[in-house]
């Protein structure tokens, strides 16, 4: 082994020890623990296989919380990539304006979700709630968070309003190494500035909508303390998320078997679409066209 090598071998060793140690024993541990009926009170642990797996899939809690991921994995993929991407496009002026509008975008990220959440249970409130005096004129219903046909609408809304910002952030800076010389092209084709958008501005996008889309997964996956406090994973289910779940089989009947089993198929599913999404965009389709 060279001298360059073995210098490079000794600055990554205790990174690759460090990142082994916190990272891949822990996750080895839960798909090891989720093989054991494990209270989490004692050593004491049965192993049961595949029982664990086998329960959530019987499981409505947790069956509700994997159509709640899907229903929000698709509407963060219109409103956080497409939706975020057209207000960038407003937005995408340098001058001061510009700036400050994009700077105010991301300050609903930069709070607390603990602050987030108190901020839409007020918004949702049946007894002073603008958000929810809304939905009572409009006869749909009188208590949003309370109310288990509408009460994921909630959720969702406080969520996109937490997350919007960034994405338009990211999408600017996307934007922003989109050449001038291309818009400028495309305009003395005579292109209109909605079709300079999509059929120039957009496919340069490729890789910056890839980062996106994935952000997305990973955001969403992660759901836990804005529904947890904004309302517990009900009424009945209604908002339940695969973390909210583990949350309650875990700490609240104190089965970390199941728990760990909750934690294994979601990291196998934020794993699994961040994959797809990674094939799914494998190819540059501007490169494709030049070739």
């Amino acid at each position: 082994m060279s001298a360059r090598n073995r210098f490079i071998v000794l600055l990554l060793t205790p990174a690759a020890l460090l990142y082994g140690w916190l990272v891949v024993l822990p996750v080895f541990r839960v798909f090891q623990l989720s093989l054991y009926q494990f209270r989490g009170l004692s050593s004491r642990s049965k192993f049961v296989g595949l029982e664990n797996y086998g329960r959530l899939a019987s499981d409505d809690a947790f069956k509700q919380s994997l159509w709640h991921t899907a229903i929000l994995l698709a509407v963060g993929a219109v409103v956080l990539v497409v939706g975020a991407g057209l207000i960038a496009a407003q937005l995408g002026k340098n001058d001061r304006l510009g700036k400050v509008t994009r700077g105010f975008a991301l300050v609903p990220h930069v709070v607390s979700l603990v602050a987030v959440a108190i901020i839409w249970r007020f918004a949702f409130n049946p007894g002073f709630g603008p958000l929810n005096d809304l939905f009572a004129k409009a006869g749909l219903t009188k208590t949003v968070l309370g109310s288990s046909q509408y009460a994921l609408v909630g959720v969702g809304m406080a969520f996109l309003w937490y997350a919007l910002g960034f994405f338009v952030l990211l999408l600017s800076a996307g934007m922003g190494s989109v050449p001038q010389e291309v818009r400028e092209a495309a305009q003395l084709d005579g292109t209109s500035p909605s079709q300079t958008y999509w059929k120039v501005v957009w496919p340069l996008l490729f890789s910056v909508r890839r980062t996106a889309s994935i952000y997305v997964v990973v955001m969403v996956l992660n759901l836990f303390v804005l529904v947890w406090l904004m309302t517990s994973g009900g009424p009945d289910n209604a908002t339940q998320m695969p973390l909210t779940v583990l949350y309650q089989v875990g700490i609240g009947e104190s089965q970390y078997g199941r728990a760990c089993a909750v934690a294994a198929v979601n990291l196998i599913l934020a794993l699994g679409l961040s994959s797809a999404i990674r094939w799914r965009f494998r190819r540059n389709p501007e490169e494709a066209k030049a070739r």
